[in-house]
């Protein structure tokens, strides 16, 4: 069962407007990810902590405590695998606009979960709980004669 609790994330940024520190702070879970920016442009650079925190493109490939980020040729996410959870990973699947339009959730080789994002539209389906949710999106106008 998913159990859901409060946290807190504070972020900081350089004089650049580029992210430099993202802080995680809950009761089953605080970590904190330090992002450090090339001195001459505003690209992500190497840490200690790892010699390949970012790909070409400057995409963010590992996020500590939560996992291992891989991403498409057009810089959209692809795949999540998480380090916490054993052989859990996320999918991602985008339409031709690079708009999200589908997250699957394995774990074990098994489908888990799965959201389908359709304009004004959301539908996530829960296979473990046999359970389908759709959350409608829109405006509702009021108008007085």
């Amino acid at each position: 069962m998913i159990t859901l609790e409060s946290y807190q994330q504070t972020y900081a940024y350089d004089t650049g407007n580029n992210l430099t520190n993202l802080s995680h702070q809950a009761n089953s879970n605080t970590w904190q990810q330090t992002l450090t920016i090339h001195p001459n442009n505003n690209h992500g650079t190497e840490t200690q902590q790892s010699t390949s925190d970012f790909d070409a493109n400057g995409n963010l490939l590992t996020l500590n405590n939560i996992g291992t980020l891989h991403w498409h040729y057009n810089n959209t996410l692809n795949q999540l695998t998480k380090t916490d959870k054993s052989n859990t990973t996320e999918y991602y699947v985008y339409d031709y606009q690079g708009n999200r339009v589908r997250s699957v959730v394995e774990s074990n080789n098994q489908v888990q979960s799965q959201r389908d994002y359709l304009p004004l539209l959301d539908i996530s389906t829960n296979q473990a709980k046999q359970q389908t949710n759709t959350l409608h999106i829109g405006t509702h106008i009021l108008s007085e004669n």
